[in-house]
């Protein structure tokens, strides 16, 4: 039950992601932020978190001891990555990380020199 809800909840956090970050969800992508002067992009940063999320998904399920370490190294540093990028993007998100659309719409609008 854990596992289905888990993958249940990581599809549909990379699903909100991906569409935000394609460009198709434009109303839910930047504000002003937490910080001033830092624009922050928390549903970019939603692809990232449900790839972790999805990740740490199958971390809790795997039988640690039919894994070998380096697969499970790899999935932990997925799942830190992932949460870790969600975090951020609330407050900032780098900007090799923001799609250039995003780019081009804030220089449109004066929000980017």
């Amino acid at each position: 039950m854990g596992f289905l809800l888990g993958l249940a909840l990581s599809l549909a956090t990379i699903f909100q992601g991906w569409r935000a970050y394609t460009g198709r969800w434009r109303t839910w992508i930047g504000y002003p932020g937490l910080l001033p002067r830092l624009r922050a992009y928390p549903m970019l940063g939603m692809l990232y978190g449900g790839i972790g999320l999805l990740a740490g998904t199958v971390l809790v399920e795997a039988d640690t001891d039919s894994l070998p370490r380096p697969v499970l190294a790899v999935l932990m540093m997925i799942f830190l990555a992932g949460i870790w990028t969600l975090l951020i993007s609330v407050f900032w998100l780098p900007r090799f990380m923001v799609p250039r659309w995003v780019e081009a719409a804030e220089r449109a609008n004066g929000l980017r020199p």
